[in-house]
């Protein structure tokens, strides 16, 4: 199976992670499926490391309106949280703390509080994997069942 055809298992994700107001290059499932295409990371590692998609959702939106605040648009790269995704889906790990992440104005000198800190993302990560891995046993369970 080619990377490509193996990136899009991650479509069935596209609905529930879609940012209005973003275009197709900064969305959260394309930005993963790149992940997979480009650096050769596995869909399942990468569907394990996924938070819930408000979170997603509320970053990707807090460094587009930073962006246009401080008209700094082409150095934004992308959100914090697309970052936290891959760095679990690479196999390592994220230190937990209730601190919010934050995002750093250069031109400014500035640093603006995230939407979310680390032990929050992980929460979450773990609570989609734990709904994931029952969903699957019910699954099973009922197959044997039958």
């Amino acid at each position: 199976m080619s990377y490509e055809e193996e990136a899009s298992k991650l479509d069935e994700y596209r609905d529930e992670y879609y940012i209005e107001g973003i275009s197709d290059f900064y969305q959260y499932i394309s930005y993963l499926k790149g992940l997979v295409i480009y650096e050769h990371f596995l869909v399942d590692d990468i569907i394990d490391s996924m938070p819930s998609p408000e979170i997603i959702k509320e970053d990707a939106l807090q460094l587009k309106e930073l962006a246009r605040y401080y008209r700094c648009h082409l150095g934004t790269g992308y959100p914090t949280s697309y970052e936290c995704t891959k760095i679990l889906a690479s196999g390592a790990s994220i230190r937990e703390d209730e601190e919010k992440i934050a995002y750093y104005i250069s031109s400014r000198k500035e640093i603006v509080d995230g939407t979310f800190s680390t032990k929050e993302f992980m929460d979450s990560v773990r609570e989609r994997k734990e709904k994931r891995l029952r969903k699957k046993w019910f699954k099973w369970k009922k197959i044997i069942i039958i």
